[in-house]
């Protein structure tokens, strides 16, 4: 039996099996938060394993993804340019809210991965600083872009509290065994007034809504599902505020496209990826926002 992450109760009902989620698919009756139940699941990385652990488990998650979700290294590569370009339209959101110099706010990202995010933001002047548990990401962040980024977890990293300006997580909350206490722990390391951003699947979305077990979010490391009303919930629980979602987009090249497409229907990819190499568009890129995707913006009012 699993309690609600949110609200403590243990009253669910199975919204969905899917077989690429680790367990079932619940909605809480009491608070209406959708997670997976993880309660029987030895999938999870936790915070308690070790580094070399931690590692193996990461190699086995990659492994998984390549397997079953189509995932290709060398176009995720190819897209590196696009991410850049989707990052820095992030920080740009981001110094519209903060509405402050950017010279010097310290900027702390959770999860911050190969660090691509933290390079667009120290571009426009954060004092930038990353956590990310995953020691391959963390070391191209350090070496190859010359960051700041610790090799930990939030709780191992040991953040000094009210210090933090900014606090950014991108599609990391989802995966997350417990993201009541990542929320409240980046409300003890924020100053007062600090600003909190996250992005994370809208399970309310239109897309989830249509296309059920079909969406495009259920990958074998997505636990938790937030709507709009549960991510206030979560936020304003844990001390915060919050002052804006939006529905983000990405700009992305057609054959990425095409690759998340076969996902939902491999025929229908097969065929339009013949037809992109014949008309040379592959490498052609597009802004997509099938608004299923929420960025929020929250402040830490105690």
């Amino acid at each position: 039996m699993i309690s609600c992450n949110l609200c403590d109760h243990n009253d669910f009902r199975v919204l969905l099996e899917h077989k690429l989620l680790i367990g079932p698919l619940l909605r809480c009756s009491n608070c209406g938060l959708v997670c997976v139940d993880i309660s029987r699941s030895h999938e999870l990385i936790q915070d308690s394993q070790g580094q070399e652990e931690r590692e193996k488990a990461y190699a086995k998650e990659t492994k998984l993804a390549q397997e079953k979700l189509f995932f290709r290294p060398d176009l995720e590569y190819a897209e590196r340019l696009n991410r850049k370009a989707n990052f820095e339209a992030r920080v740009l959101m981001i110094n519209g809210e903060w509405n402050r110099p950017t010279e010097h706010a310290r900027l702390l990202e959770v999860g911050c991965g190969e660090g691509l995010f933290l390079e667009q933001a120290r571009l426009h002047g954060y004092a930038v600083t990353g956590v990310e548990p995953n020691e391959t990401s963390a070391a191209f962040a350090r070496e190859v872009l010359g960051l700041h980024v610790f090799a930990k977890t939030l709780a191992e990293a040991t953040i000094s509290q009210d210090c933090i300006d900014i606090g950014v997580l991108l599609h990391v909350i989802e995966h997350l065994p417990d993201p009541n206490r990542a929320v409240s722990e980046m409300n003890k390391i924020l100053r007062k007034g600090g600003l909190l951003v996250i992005e994370t699947p809208n399970i309310d979305s239109f897309p989830f809504q249509i296309l059920r077990k079909k969406w495009r979010q259920f990958i074998p490391v997505h636990y938790y599902f937030f709507s709009k009303k549960t991510i206030v919930a979560l936020l304003e629980k844990n001390g915060f505020k919050v002052s804006r979602i939006v529905d983000i987009g990405n700009r992305v090249s057609v054959r990425f496209f095409l690759n998340r497409l076969e996902r939902l229907s491999p025929k229908s990819a097969f065929l339009l990826n013949r037809l992109a190499r014949s008309l040379k568009f592959e490498e052609k890129t597009f802004y997509m926002n099938p608004l299923d995707l929420m960025f929020v913006f929250a402040r830490k009012t105690d």
